[in-house]
């Protein structure tokens, strides 16, 4: 349901599917799909069934989304599936874990970056985003960011009154240069 929720604040539709594929035929148990191949298995040098072997795809209105999504919308696709499982660990396990959003900006638009960080705010995990440029979009609508540049090997806070004039205390946002 986490995935459902976020991904459709982007998408705009409600039947997203996420579809998996454990590795090995259902029908079997895994004890039993590894002993069937054992000797083929030796044969090959590697196993050819089981959980390694599992993979999952995503469905948008029964479409598998592998090939009609553009960069910038897989990308999206990618930070629902990120949200989804940072939400999961705060509601069900009770951790408050660290998500890496590396290049926020690129293939992303106004509209969707913006509903992006509306998603961050309020969780207890914590979000780093970078950007390769400063883009106020960034920040708006996260009031409580720290912006922080990285230049000539040198991680500094960003003390300029236009960076942070909206900002106030949580470790947010990072600026790489």
């Amino acid at each position: 349901p986490y995935f459902q929720e976020v991904a459709s604040r982007f998408f705009g539709v409600e039947k997203l599917l996420i579809r998996f594929d454990p590795g090995w035929d259902v029908n079997r148990s895994l004890s039993q799909a590894l002993e069937m191949q054992v000797v083929s298995d030796h044969r090959s040098g590697y196993t050819q069934q089981g959980p390694h072997r599992g993979d999952f795809s995503v469905l948008i209105e029964q479409r598998p989304v592998r090939g009609y999504l553009s960069r910038g919308q897989m990308k999206i696709l990618v930070y629902a599936l990120l949200l989804a499982q940072s939400r999961l660990m705060e509601d069900r396990v009770g951790v408050a874990g660290c998500v890496l959003i590396d290049d926020v900006a690129s293939e992303l638009d106004g509209p969707n970056r913006a509903a992006l960080l509306e998603l961050l705010e309020g969780r207890s995990t914590q979000f780093f985003l970078t950007a390769t440029e400063f883009e106020s979009s960034l920040v708006r609508v996260a009031a409580k960011a720290r912006i922080f540049e990285i230049s000539k090997g040198r991680l500094t806070q960003t003390r300029s009154e236009e960076h942070t004039s909206e900002l106030q205390s949580h470790s947010f946002i990072s600026y790489a240069v």
